[in-house]
């Protein structure tokens, strides 16, 4: 975008617009703050600078207002990291960080999912097919007289998601590298142990079709978090 000679006059009138009132403010919103460690996270956050200058801003300009959201960022001490990341000097810290409340998971979601212990482990044996998957939730709903139609509802009716949450908690605290490691991958033969008691587990499957990999990311709670500033002021979101 900052090469291409197309986008050169939305940043020419960007940059006018912002010299036309103090009062202009330009905002600058990024995701998934954490994910941008690194190398990679190196390279977004010298692209961002080269960004804020060609429209004639710095990171500590009062027309700008920076927003982030993140999942595991400390609201503590991740004041050190905003300020890398963006360039600010953040001596007199100055992102406002609004802490989330915490969302635990159902516990009773583990015993709902094993009371179809049996159906899940059924589909172990062949290649899990959105059919086979929606004919599972299928059965869940009826025996449930549940009213959702869809697979997604009914796994989420049950409390599939958190019971893997868990299970992945417990998997993670077993694993004989927890003690060693901050982060420690798992498998979905690890969690499906955990939360069927077997390595063979068509959960495992099911979540493999979207999530490919697990790792300690799998928390056995979330936070979500908002922020507002004063103008001028940076903001992150910590939390999720």
């Amino acid at each position: 975008m900052l090469l291409r000679d197309r986008e050169q006059d939305l940043l020419d009138e960007t940059a006018k617009w912002l010299r036309e009132s103090p009062s202009n403010r330009f905002y600058l919103v990024i995701d998934e703050l954490h994910s941008y460690r690194g190398t990679g996270g190196t390279e977004i956050s010298y692209t961002i600078r080269a960004f804020l200058d060609r429209i004639g801003l710095t990171p500590n300009h009062p027309q700008l207002q920076i927003i982030a959201t993140s999942a595991s960022l400390s609201a503590t001490d991740g004041q050190k990291f905003l300020g890398d990341f963006f360039g600010v000097n953040t001596a007199a810290q100055p992102f406002r960080v609004i802490d989330g409340t915490t969302q635990e998971p159902v516990r009773a979601a583990r015993a709902n999912v094993r009371l179809f212990q049996q159906h899940f482990k059924n589909l172990s044996g062949e290649r899990a097919s959105d059919d086979s998957i929606e004919a599972l939730a299928t059965e869940i709903s009826r025996k449930m007289d549940l009213v959702e139609d869809n697979a997604t509802e009914i796994f989420d009716k049950i409390g599939l998601h958190d019971a893997l949450i868990l299970a992945a908690a417990a998997a993670k605290k077993a694993h004989s590298a927890s003690a060693r490691l901050t982060s420690c991958p798992l498998t979905m033969e690890d969690i499906a142990q955990h939360l069927l008691g077997s390595h063979e587990s068509s959960v495992g499957h099911h979540c493999r079709r979207h999530h490919p990999t697990f790792t300690d990311d799998l928390r056995p709670s979330g936070r979500r978090s908002q922020a507002e500033s004063d103008p001028g002021e940076p903001v992150a979101y910590l939390g999720r």
